[in-house]
């Protein structure tokens, strides 16, 4: 399924997080490395084995040779360790996952996010937590939250810091499915992001081109062109945040 038809060169992915046969048919197609570094808790596994196997999905659809022989890893704090020369991201809730990939020559950065569809309260507490005065307050609150999970997770590798959700503004949300985004304390750090609905609520997108500002910030390393992981310092409000999630 490609939901994104304007990232050519990348592989999307999505499927349903299965139980029972659907889980021992993911963990035949993965390494004991990754299998070792799933976490233990049930729904946990789940989550990880159906999103490992999307993101396998994803790397074999934009063109990865043996995209099922390379091992996606996962570093300290849980985020996936991609292929030298490629790239992505990995999303899920309860019961979807999601999937995006592409090599290093094409995007220099991807972040992928879904969120089911929240009732008011919820709208609410996102609103005071993740949304500043700047953004579109013409969509619902969790629109704004993963188009800021999509940036975050696209900036991130590059930026890296204490980087929260008001750091970003959400802006121009058109009904085309494109939004803008940009870093508040540096206007020129910005760019266009994609949103859709979808069956789970609502998934974006956001991918960072070599040509875009925010390359200049990137550090490569050679010979395999990765970006150089940022030191992550997660602050404590993210981990708060994820019983939003």
């Amino acid at each position: 399924m490609t939901l994104f038809a304007e990232l050519p060169g990348t592989g999307q992915s999505f499927r349903r997080i299965g139980r029972g046969i659907s889980l021992i048919q993911a963990c035949e197609r993965l390494y004991a490395c990754e299998l070792a570094s799933m976490p233990t808790n049930g729904r946990r596994q789940a989550e990880f084995l159906a999103g490992r196997a999307a993101a396998h999905d994803a790397l074999a659809l934009a063109g990865c040779p043996s995209a099922f022989g390379h091992h996606i890893g996962r570093d300290q704090f849980g985020a996936p360790q991609w292929p030298n020369g490629w790239i992505g991201s990995i999303t899920h809730t309860a019961d979807t996952c999601a999937a995006i990939a592409a090599p290093m020559r094409t995007y220099l950065s991807l972040g992928i996010d879904l969120e089911s569809a929240r009732g008011n309260g919820m709208d609410r507490a996102i609103a005071r937590i993740c949304m500043t005065p700047e953004d579109d307050r013409n969509v619902p609150p969790v629109l704004i939250f993963s188009a800021k999970e999509a940036v975050y997770k696209a900036c991130h590798p590059i930026l890296g810091g204490n980087l929260w959700f008001t750091d970003f503004i959400i802006s121009d949300v058109w009904p085309d499915g494109s939004f803008h985004w940009q870093l508040k304390a540096d206007p020129h750090i910005s760019g266009r992001g994609q949103h859709r609905p979808c069956a789970a609520g609502v998934m974006t997108c956001v991918a960072i081109r070599h040509h875009d500002p925010l390359a200049r910030h990137a550090k490569i390393t050679a010979p395999t062109g990765a970006v150089a992981p940022a030191k992550r310092k997660t602050p404590n409000d993210i981990r708060k945040l994820r019983h939003i999630r």
